[in-house]
């Protein structure tokens, strides 16, 4: 698997921008849903929340990746790559926004 180049990457990070976005709009219902259960505490909504977020944006880079020609591996196995810290790192910041918004 070769690494993205420099504008390959800048198109990685605006489909995370614009997918965690999306997600973002949908979470806030989840959370808001999940903070209202009896025994559920905000720490696993958040544990829950950022690995959900994860997946998500790994999808989104993943499908815009093979768009691009690149060859992702499978999230679990993607440890390291380039596309993986941008979906981590995002995935960390998301999950901190939706954390002080609520």
């Amino acid at each position: 698997m070769k690494e993205p180049n420099e504008a390959q990457i800048k198109q990685l990070e605006r489909t995370i921008s614009g997918a965690a976005a999306d997600l973002e709009y949908v979470t806030e219902f989840l959370v808001a849903e999940l903070k209202g259960a009896v025994g559920v505490e905000e720490f696993v909504i958040r544990k829950a929340v950022q690995t959900a977020a994860q997946r998500c944006l790994w999808l989104a880079v993943w499908d815009k990746a093979f768009g691009l020609g690149l060859e992702l591996p499978e999230y679990s196995r993607a440890s390291g790559t380039t596309a993986r810290l941008l979906v981590d790192r995002e995935a960390v910041r998301f999950t901190r926004r939706l954390a002080k918004a609520a």
